[in-house]
């Protein structure tokens, strides 16, 4: 049903969240991977007055109005407003830039198949960072290694 109606989706998610409520929804898509799977169940909590940080997972919307779980990449302040860098953590060239009002919670939890993931400790909020700026690294050291053994 939420597929088919995402406006009501959208609707139903900040009316939760606007009055202090969390809720959970099944993740699709693979912009999150491999830290957020398809089919995982997601908690969003609400942001309040509480001051993100970068590493966490927000719930927002972007410009053509769709709901999306990406993570903060970089948090900077222009004229006394906050403008956050999102990106997914499978998604190396997308990067969105949202302003404080779009996000209308964070992701603090993933549950796969049973097991529950904790998505906003240092570690599942640095190492999908880490992870994410060494993957052009990565990919040079395989293609030389790759170049010195066909050699």
């Amino acid at each position: 049903m939420i597929k088919k109606n995402p406006q009501l989706f959208f609707e139903i998610a900040k009316e939760i969240l606007s009055s202090g409520n969390e809720f959970r929804f099944k993740a699709t898509g693979k912009s999150m991977r491999p830290f957020i799977e398809d089919g995982d169940t997601i908690k969003i909590k609400p942001i309040g007055n509480k001051k993100l940080k970068k590493g966490q997972v927000a719930f927002y919307s972007n410009e053509a109005n769709h709901l999306l779980a990406h993570r903060i990449h970089a948090i900077k302040n222009v004229d006394d407003i906050t403008i956050y860098t999102i990106r997914g953590d499978g998604l190396v060239y997308d990067i969105e830039y949202i302003n404080h009002d779009s996000i209308l919670g964070i992701a603090v939890e993933a549950d796969r198949n049973g097991k529950k993931i904790k998505l906003n400790t240092i570690f599942t909020r640095y190492y999908p960072l880490m992870y994410f700026k060494t993957i052009k690294c990565r990919t040079r050291i395989k293609s030389a290694i790759k170049s010195l053994v066909n050699s």
